[in-house]
Parts: C-alpha cells; sequence; structure tokens
C-alpha cells in the first residue's frame, strides 16, 4: 500500500506551483484532444478505482461547494484530489508488479513515483476546480442558477473523471514499468549498452513514434532523457536492450515532438 505522502491538495503559490500549473493547462489543453488519448474503452482499474472513493454524493458535494464558494482554486477540495491519487498509485503498482519480470524495483524509486502520482494529482484537481469555477457566470456575467451551473460542469467533470482519467491511469501503468526497468537497464548496462526503441508496429502508431522505430543508441545516450517511452499518453513502445548494434544518427531525423513531452 502507497502512503499518501502529502496533506493538502494543490499548491497555491510559488513558482514551483505555477509551473506545475502551467503544465496542467498545456496537457488539458493539447494533448488530450487526439483520438488515441480518447479510446472508448470500457472502464479501467483506474477509474474503478476512482469510483470507489469517490461517490455521486461527493460529487454532488463538490458541484455545490463550488458554487457556493467552499471550494476554489485557493482551497481546492480534499475528497476528489485523493480520489485521483488513489486510482493513479493503482496505476503506479500494477506497472511495478507488471516489471518484477526485470527484477525487484528500487524502493526510493517507487516513492519517488507514489509523490509524482500525488502531485499530479493535486494539479489535476486545482485544474477541474479551474474550469469549474469558470461556468459559474454566463456569457452575460450572471451568476447562473444552480441548476444552469450543474448541467454547465457535467461535460468538465465527465472529462476529468472518466476519459482523461483512464489515459492518466494507463500511463502511471506504462511509466511505472519502465522507470522500474531502467532501474536495471542501468544495471546491466556494461553488458547490454546498447537500447533499441521499439514500437508496436500497428495501425495505432503515431508519426512521431513511428519515426523512432529501430533506433539504436547506448544506454548513456541524451538521447533517451527525452525520447525513452512512454511517450506520451496510451504510448505503448518500448526499448530492448542489446549486447551490440549500429547506433542510429539521428542528426537528420525528423520528429515532431508535438506529442512527446519534455
Amino acid at each position: 500500500e502507497v502512503k499518501e505522502p502529502m496533506k493538502e491538495p494543490a499548491p497555491n503559490g510559488g513558482a514551483g506551483a505555477k509551473k506545475l500549473q502551467n503544465r496542467v493547462n498545456d496537457i488539458y489543453s493539447t494533448v488530450h484532444v487526439c483520438e488515441i488519448c480518447n479510446d472508448k474503452d470500457d472502464i479501467n482499474e483506474g477509474e474503478q478505482t476512482f469510483y470507489n472513493n469517490f461517490s455521486e454524493r461527493d460529487l454532488e458535494d463538490l458541484i455545490q461547494g463550488i458554487y457556493y464558494g467552499l471550494f476554489s482554486t485557493n482551497k481546492p477540495p480534499v475528497s476528489i484530489y485523493r480520489a485521483y491519487g488513489t486510482a493513479l498509485n493503482k496505476g503506479v503498482a500494477k506497472g511495478t508488479e507488471i516489471a518484477l519480470e526485470f527484477g525487484l524495483p528500487d524502493p526510493l524509486m517507487l516513492e519517488a513515483l507514489a509523490d509524482n502520482t500525488w502531485h499530479f494529482s493535486a494539479a489535476k484537481t486545482w485544474q477541474l476546480t479551474k474550469d469549474m469555477q469558470a461556468q459559474l457566470f454566463d456569457e452575460f456575467g450572471n451568476k447562473r442558477e444552480f441548476a444552469a451551473f450543474k448541467k454547465a460542469v457535467s461535460g468538465i467533470v465527465e472529462e476529468y473523471n472518466s476519459a482523461w482519467l483512464r489515459t492518466e491511469y494507463n500511463l502511471a501503468v506504462s511509466g511505472s514499468q519502465m522507470a522500474s526497468h531502467w532501474t536495471n537497464i542501468e544495471k546491466d548496462k556494461k553488458t547490454l549498452p546498447f537500447l533499441m526503441y521499439k514500437t508496436v508496429g500497428d495501425g495505432r502508431v503515431r508519426a512521431e513514434h513511428k519515426a523512432l522505430d529501430n533506433v539504436i543508441k547506448k544506454v548513456d545516450d541524451k538521447f533517451w532523457n527525452q525520447y525513452c517511452p512512454p511517450n506520451g499518453w496510451n504510448c505503448r513502445c518500448t526499448v530492448i536492450q542489446l549486447t551490440d548494434g549500429e547506433i542510429t544518427n539521428t542528426d537528420k531525423l525528423v520528429i515532431s515532438t508535438d506529442q512527446v513531452p519534455e
């Protein structure tokens, strides 16, 4: 069981908080619009865990709390933050379990992954609150009646708690899996000093990732700082360890980074 390291939800001030909030703004305004990220699969474990910890009553309290000023970006709702964090940490646990085939994960790495998911959950909660607050007033600047406000935020809540959470959970699984794998890549790099980037190879592979397929670099090459998978939401790419290989010259390789986060 992952211990919750944060006691309060979103950070309210400071350069770090602002940077995190800007990053989440970017995520929700650009990354989540592609059909890969909004794949309409059945409810996954992340969503199920979330709904097990955030009931219809909690949702009603959230909507009322924002409408009547009990919650705001300066005082975000703790209940949904905890539900997000619990769901995403389940993804971390699942990814780590899958990665056990590569060996036991580093405890410090697991702690860092847990911290990252709680920080992300805080930023996600802040952004949800901001988006819901934006619906308090109509286009004429008049405060909406509660029923109209509830209707206006229903689609926003659905996106955050279903389609987007599903994608974020998948990233938590793949990210923790690769992080565990990377610990062993570092341990094995004397005997397996090369890595090859591999896509799944089907029709759903993004063009940006297809351009990276079969690229070979040494483990310590700075290339992997930017392009080690997962590269973006629902990325299914991986790396293969090699004893030898011909290093790929990527100086002239055109790789679009629009969908590849730093």
